[in-house]
């Protein structure tokens, strides 16, 4: 009798220590892909969401190469100074890619991106990818003990 919930109480513990490894894995972040990857990701999903000949996907891909680099030169240097400009300096990235965009592709083309960007999911303001979004005012790890 008392082996019997002896084994019990090992087997759950063993679960729960099993289980809890299973999760803290899956709490990895994803390496950052260098933006040549980035642009030719993205110029393929583009190639083949907007039907893109073949001088068109090599301006795009230029466009997004392009696009790529800035970002990640804005991503650093929010890393470096997280007080600066940059989501200011993000918004005006975005708007001179679609500003190009719009050079290289026809009129049924860009409204297909368009309403591709309008209907993509959106990550909450302030977040880092994956990262809850705290309250107004809460601070951080509040609530943990």
């Amino acid at each position: 009798m008392f082996t019997k919930s002896l084994k019990t109480i090992f087997l759950s513990m063993l679960l729960i220590g099993i289980t809890a490894t299973g999760f803290s894995q899956n709490q990895q972040t994803r390496p950052e892909q260098d933006p040549e990857t980035v642009a030719k990701n993205q110029t393929g999903q583009m190639k083949k969401n907007l039907a893109l000949d073949a001088a068109q996907e090599k301006k795009v891909y230029e466009l997004n190469l392009n696009h790529a680099k800035k970002r990640a030169e804005i991503k650093k240097e929010r890393e470096t100074n997280p007080s600066g400009n940059t989501k200011e300096k993000m918004d005006a990235l975005r708007a001179d890619y679609d500003k190009n965009l719009k050079s290289v592709l026809n009129e049924a083309q860009y409204k297909k991106y368009l309403e591709g960007k309008e209907n993509a999911p959106k990550k909450p303001a302030n977040t880092k990818a994956g990262q809850k979004e705290r309250p107004v005012g809460a601070k951080q790890g509040a609530g943990k003990k």
